[in-house]
């Protein structure tokens, strides 16, 4: 199983023109928002497919486990 990376990265003292910016100032937080909305959809399917992953690592685990051994 591989494990799911993710880093922030912080910008001090940025200045962006006017021309170069995405959405308007006032609209910034509706945006990420709507984002959010596309992203939450994302990491359900991360989930899912990390357990789906554990699940079967489980089962071939349990299958290959010896508890007791049988007298000879």
């Amino acid at each position: 199983m591989e494990r799911n990376t993710s880093a922030d990265i912080y910008f001090d003292n940025v200045e962006v023109p006017l021309e170069n910016l995405l959405v308007e100032p006032e609209d910034g937080f509706k945006k990420l928002m709507e984002t959010f909305d596309l992203e939450r959809c994302g990491n359900a399917t991360m989930a899912l497919a990390q357990a789906s992953s554990a699940l079967d690592y489980v089962k071939l685990r349990a299958r290959k486990r010896t508890i007791w051994q049988a007298n000879s």
